[in-house]
């Protein structure tokens, strides 16, 4: 680093700045104190989990659990603010060793569920199915073939109590009824959506010529259309921005996927109540180090994992989904609300559930935070919601 760059900083923050500058490929004389981790040095949740962990190798100091988690809902965001927490972790007694996110034990293999994702090109939205095992009524979309359940008019409980603040209070709200996708959206689908479209991506899905996530992608264009590779059609869609999530789910819903005002995107209290009684879901996948091209990790939406109370899969871990509000970190706090949603522009937009990335403590059904809508991940997808006058026999 040249030394005027160098000036005033701190050993452990130049060594900061040469981690991140060789986990990014970026050069090291734009690293500075305020170089924000997650949207100048462009960081998803795997990303930050090799940078903490390259963090730990090279200072040799127990894992950053709290740092992973509060880049998204704390108030850590820069490289300075890093340095802190670093600082804090050096002048303490050392404690047992660990890593960040341990492994749980292996599972067998999930059960599967019919992969309900093919286009029907039938006259009306939705056909009814009769009732699932939890003995909610199901609707088939007649768009991309998805398999929705009608969620009864409610009062529930949401948010908890002594865990972190922006999870807090647990509050009563009350909610009209609602269609859910039983599964988060797939490749396959998403395949549809864009060829149907007949758009280029662009804000909706993949990433820039070069950004090394690019060999990462399930959906590519081949022939004038895009294709999913081999083995991922039936794995839920990643690398898609909150803009290619809600537009996808105004297509399903036979809506404008280009205007912008509408939003079929479940709230976070549509989402959280949906995930109710969730649990062992697909968590803590990734090894430290390991690297993957297009077939990551993730488990088919088809796989019978982190079930809800109504029947619902894959609401605790494996891909985060993106939801409708905009995220803020004192929303629960505002009491009980007829159908809530933020409003509120703050900039960042609500995602919930976990992934295979993290830990099985992000995957949580209470567990809150928030990304740019701009930011595309490989363990951040999503689902739709839709709404009762098409849900009929």
């Amino acid at each position: 680093m040249p030394d005027s760059r160098g000036q005033g900083m701190s050993d452990v923050l130049m060594r900061l700045c040469k981690v991140a500058a060789e986990e990014t490929g970026k050069p090291l004389a734009s690293m500075s104190p305020s170089t924000r981790i997650i949207e100048d040095l462009d960081f998803d949740s795997l990303a930050i989990l090799e940078f903490l962990m390259a963090v730990e190798d090279e200072f040799g100091i127990p894992p950053l659990e709290t740092a992973g988690r509060d880049f998204f809902v704390g108030p850590l965001k820069t490289l300075g603010d890093l340095e802190r927490i670093v600082t804090e972790a050096l002048d303490a007694p050392t404690p047992a060793s660990g890593k960040p996110f341990p492994h749980g034990p292996v599972e067998s293999e999930p059960a599967q569920v019919p992969f309900t994702h093919v286009e029907t090109n039938q006259p009306r939205l939705f056909e009814k199915m009769g009732t699932n095992d939890q003995g909610f009524a199901q609707f088939r979309r007649k768009t991309d073939g998805m398999r929705c359940i009608l969620i009864p008019e409610c009062t529930v409980t949401i948010g908890i109590d002594g865990a972190r603040p922006e999870q807090a209070p647990a509050h009563p709200v009350r909610l009209s009824s609602y269609l859910i996708d039983a599964e988060p959206v797939s490749n396959a689908a998403f395949v549809r959506f864009l060829n149907e479209i007949d758009a280029p991506p662009r804000d909706l899905y993949g990433t820039d010529e070069d950004d090394k996530r690019k060999e990462n992608l399930a959906i590519v264009p081949r022939d004038g259309l895009f294709q999913c590779v081999s083995e991922m059609e039936d794995h839920p869609v990643v690398m898609v921005s909150w803009f290619g999530a809600n537009a996808y789910s105004l297509w399903a819903n036979g809506l404008d996927w280009r205007d912008a005002e509408l939003s079929m995107l479940p709230s976070e209290a549509q989402w959280e109540n949906a995930a109710r009684g969730a649990t062992n879901g697909w968590a803590a996948k990734h090894k430290a180090g390991e690297t993957y091209s297009r077939v990551l990790p993730t488990a088919p939406v088809t796989a019978h994992i982190g079930a809800s109370e109504y029947g619902l899969l894959h609401m605790s871990g494996n891909v985060w989904e993106w939801c409708r509000d905009w995220y803020d970190p004192h929303f629960y706090s505002h009491g009980d609300q007829m159908d809530p949603v933020c409003i509120c522009e703050t900039g960042i937009r609500s995602e919930r559930g976990g992934s295979w990335v993290g830990p099985s403590h992000l995957a949580d059904v209470t567990y809150r935070r928030g990304r740019p809508p701009g930011a595309r991940g490989r363990c951040l997808g999503f689902r739709c919601i839709g709404t009762l006058p098409g849900a009929v026999e």
